[in-house]
């Protein structure tokens, strides 16, 4: 049994891999063969990953705040280097001069902007193992343990 697969854009929990028929034969219910199987793995847990992360960053009013955030500090950031800006328009300068203000500010100073990066991090960096696992199986029930490692 499989615990976490999409195929299309369908996802399946607790999947049978195989079946039974009228007959009593064994009939595949997914690609049988590595090479038609790894996208389906792959783009499994590309699917997984998105959606972990937009679980754990909350909805889209949280994540907004948290990539606003995310962009004043870098801002502030980059403005404590003195940049020549001699080359930005006056609204680009404008928009730079209040997202480095906001940045020096405690706006990110936030235990959102953490939290939401932690879950990138933590997911991101499990999607990858994963996804290595994966390239590197040598069979479909190789490939089926990496999918049953979604959680």
């Amino acid at each position: 049994m499989i615990k976490l697969m999409k195929i299309q854009d369908l996802i399946y929990q607790n999947y049978e891999e195989r079946s039974i028929d009228e007959n009593g034969n064994e009939v595949w219910n997914i690609p049988n063969n590595v090479q038609e199987l790894l996208p389906v793995v792959l783009d499994t847990i590309n699917w997984w990953v998105g959606d972990k992360v937009k679980k754990a960053t909350g909805d889209f009013v949280k994540l907004s705040a948290a990539n606003s955030k995310a962009i004043a500090l870098l801002a502030s950031i980059i403005a404590s280097q003195n940049p020549d800006t001699s080359n930005l328009t006056e609204l680009q300068k404008s928009a730079f001069d209040k997202m480095s203000a906001l940045g020096g500010s405690d706006y990110t100073d936030s235990q959102l902007l953490n939290d939401s990066l932690d879950a990138v991090v933590s997911y991101v960096q499990k999607g990858a193992g994963l996804g290595v696992q994966a390239m590197q199986a040598q069979s479909v029930e190789e490939l089926i343990g990496v999918l049953n490692q979604l959680d």
